[in-house]
This record gives C-alpha cells, structure tokens and sequence, in this order.
C-alpha cells in the first residue's frame, strides 16, 4: 500500500512538474528577454546623452555667472585663442530673457570647461529645441554649432548662425 501511495504521489509531482514545466520554461525566457531588452535600452538612453566630464580651471568661470560681460568676454577670447572647431558643445537649455531667447550650451575640450549662453534669432535645424524650449534634449551633442561672436562697447553677445546636427 505504500508502494502504491509513493508510486502514485511521484506519478502525480510528475505530471504536474511536466504540465507546469512547459510554461514556466517559457515565462522565465521570455523575462529574461525582457529583462535583457530593458537593461540594454536604459544604458543606451543614459549614456547617450553623456557629455565628457570636465573640470573648469579657470577663475573667471568660478566666480561669474555665464550671462555676465565678464563671463562673456573671457569666454570670447577663449574661444578665439582654442578655435571655435576645435570645441565640443552640449544642448544645456532654454531661456527666455528680456524679449529674446537663447540655448546654453555647455562648450568644452581639454582646455575649456564653460557654458555659453547663446541668442537664437533664426531656429533653423533647431525647431524642435524651440518648440520644446528645450525639454528633453538636455545632454544632447550639437554638432557642427557655430555662432557669431559680437564685440562691442556693451560688451559680448553670442549670436547662433548654424548647426550641422543635434546628436540626442
């Protein structure tokens, strides 16, 4: 009779370990697949829009804010010794000031750490930054940017003239 009970209770751990089997083997795979996909997108999303870690040296950087004539004026005769090609740039944000508006742009290479606020009078290649102001291109590269840089007895102003692409 026990025979018969332990031979019956494995037939029954069995069938149902077989019937059960089957479909957890594919729910597993199917989370791990999941899982997998998941994972890959956030560390593609995140690093993405990652920009090169700098560090200012400079002290007028430190002290200044980016939309002071000080700020300006070192930023402008950094720019002119490195060479405006030479310089990265980084979508930082969106703001609207006494009427006009302007993009900051995070601007580095090896010897430059700084942020420029620069005018936008003509949105081309650049709608969607507008239309968004900005929202959700934050970190984003922009390739190609160059922008007029206007001396005069107020000071500097940055004012943006092209853009290759916005690399999001």
């Amino acid at each position: 009779m026990q025979k018969a009970a332990a031979s019956e209770s494995r037939y029954l751990i069995h069938v149902f370990t077989y019937s059960m089997a089957r479909p957890m083997s594919i729910s597993v795979i199917t989370m791990r697949n999941y899982s997998a996909t998941l994972v890959s997108i956030l560390i593609i999303g995140l690093s993405s829009c990652d920009r090169p870690v700098c560090k200012n040296q400079d002290p007028v950087f430190e002290r200044s804010s980016y939309d002071s004539q000080e700020y300006k004026q070192e930023l402008a005769d950094r720019i002119d010794k490195l060479g405006m090609d030479n310089l990265n740039y980084w979508f930082d944000g969106y703001v609207q000031l006494n009427g006009n508006e302007y993009i900051l742009v995070n601007i580095q290479n090896d010897a430059l750490c700084a942020t420029g606020m620069i005018q936008v009078k003509d949105w081309s290649r650049m709608e969607d930054i507008k239309r968004t102001k900005g929202a959700s291109f934050k970190g984003a590269e922009l390739k190609g940017l160059s922008f007029d840089m206007f001396r005069n007895s107020e000071g500097v102003e940055f004012v943006y003239r092209s853009l290759d692409q916005i690399v999001d």
